[in-house]
């Protein structure tokens, strides 16, 4: 089983964060969490929270729910960002980003051994909730397939649509 993070606990990102933690916390592993707003992570009681991003380096697989492109490069290459540490995470950006901040991000992320598959979603709260979004995945194919077990228990319509920047697009 991979070892999973989750950064950005908000509408979204929370009820797709508590479907994770519930799903590994089935198989006797925890999710590991972070928030900008630290108390959003007592919502997620199956969940280890960290107190900065760059406490989620030691995942195999880190899914981020930020709300925009300065918020993206903030939790990945901010003084306490995810890449400022070494890791070998699979970044899964759930978030809408432009797909110029993807690919930068991802061409970044490649040069410190992580790699990126950008995600968005449909569905809206009620979609996150229910585990029912849809998501539109760019980037390396095996990689993504390397993830879908885990976009599985986020959405049920799961497209790989090309490469990095695609899903965004």
């Amino acid at each position: 089983m991979e070892r999973i993070g989750f950064i950005g606990l908000g509408v979204m990102g929370l009820p797709m964060a508590q479907n994770l933690a519930r799903k590994l916390a089935r198989t006797g592993h925890a999710l590991k969490v972070w928030n900008r707003t630290p108390g959003r992570c007592a919502d997620i009681p199956e969940a280890k929270a960290v107190a900065r991003p760059a406490g989620l380096a030691d995942r195999d697989v880190v899914f981020v729910n930020v709300s925009d492109d300065a918020a993206l490069e903030a939790v990945l290459f901010g003084p306490d960002g995810l890449a400022s540490v070494p890791g070998r995470a699979i970044v899964v950006d759930m978030g809408t980003t432009s797909p110029t901040c993807t690919r930068d991000c991802a061409r970044r992320l490649g040069e410190r051994g992580l790699s990126l598959i950008d995600a968005p979603v449909s569905g809206g709260e009620a979609g996150a909730i229910a585990g029912t979004l849809s998501i539109m995945a760019g980037g390396d194919a095996t990689t993504f397939e390397r993830v879908l077990p885990l976009l599985e228990c986020l959405g049920r319509n799961i497209v790989h649509v090309g490469e990095t920047g695609a899903g965004q697009i």
